[in-house]
């Protein structure tokens, strides 16, 4: 028994034995159809493009890294505070940092040592985990923005330094008034201790023994504000110092270009 095909039939199997054409050679295809679209709309974008980075000035940006220095004075201040304090005070202490560094008495001074009137402001980072700092400014010439980088670092330091110094002054005031306090104390106690009768005498005596473990313990520590005020430590130190940038950050014309020629093929296809 013969088996007759329909016309439908065929155009079934003709359908099925065609090869399938790839998603990339359709638009392969389309783009030699309509090259003349596309070259007119990348050529346009480009050009566009091009004109809009050209128009822009140079970005450079440069960094510079340093590290925060424990200070005993707060130590010194607030002993009895826990580690979890401790702890939980370095993310604080990273952020007060950073606060100073972008403040208005640290650029004033950049500007003053560099002899400007005005100066791009330093950006800076931290890791709350750490007591690292990173700072970074950006300017219209290499060298300008490494400048900047290293003032604003050297002026943080100078800043901060003087603020201890004066912190570490007020402290030893504070503490020298109390321990005369004490000492006042002491030798009241001292005068009632002679005229009073033994028994009374033996507990103003222990009275008198705890004062004088205060005035050993703020002793000890007015000396090590004394010796800390001397030193004059340094706040932080520098463990990257900021270098010209060999190139900019911005504008980045390698990706306007690219982004400029997919838009000119697709407004070549869309005409």
């Amino acid at each position: 028994m013969a088996v007759v095909a329909t016309p439908r039939a065929l155009q079934r199997l003709d359908s099925v034995m065609r090869p399938r054409t790839s998603p990339l050679r359709s638009l392969w295809r389309r783009v030699v159809r309509r090259r003349s679209f596309v070259f007119a709309g990348m050529v346009a974008t480009l050009l566009t493009a091009l004109l809009l980075t050209l128009m822009q000035d140079d970005r450079y940006r440069a960094e510079s890294a340093i590290v925060l220095q424990s200070s005993p004075i707060d130590e010194l201040l607030d002993p009895d505070a826990t580690d979890t304090d401790a702890a939980s005070a370095t993310a604080r202490h990273v952020n007060n940092e950073i606060g100073v560094i972008e403040g208005v008495t640290v650029r004033s001074l950049v500007l003053v040592s560099l002899g400007l009137d005005d100066a791009p402001r330093a950006q800076a980072s931290g890791d709350p985990d750490s007591d690292v700092i990173v700072v970074r400014v950006e300017a219209e010439t290499a060298q300008l923005a490494a400048r900047l980088a290293n003032a604003y670092v050297n002026a943080y330091i100078n800043v901060r330094s003087t603020d201890n110094q004066q912190l570490a002054g007020t402290a030893v005031s504070q503490l020298q008034g109390v321990i005369d306090g004490l000492d006042v104390q002491i030798a009241d106690l001292d005068r009632q201790i002679a005229a009073a009768e033994p028994t009374e005498a033996d507990a103003l005596a222990g009275d008198r023994a705890a004062l004088a473990d205060d005035v050993a313990e703020y002793t000890d520590r007015l000396r090590r504000l004394q010796l800390e005020a001397e030193l004059g430590l340094p706040p932080a130190q520098v463990i990257e110092s900021a270098v010209a940038p060999d190139a900019p950050f911005a504008p980045n014309r390698l990706a306007v270009l690219l982004a400029a020629l997919a838009a000119g093929l697709a407004l070549g296809l869309a005409a």
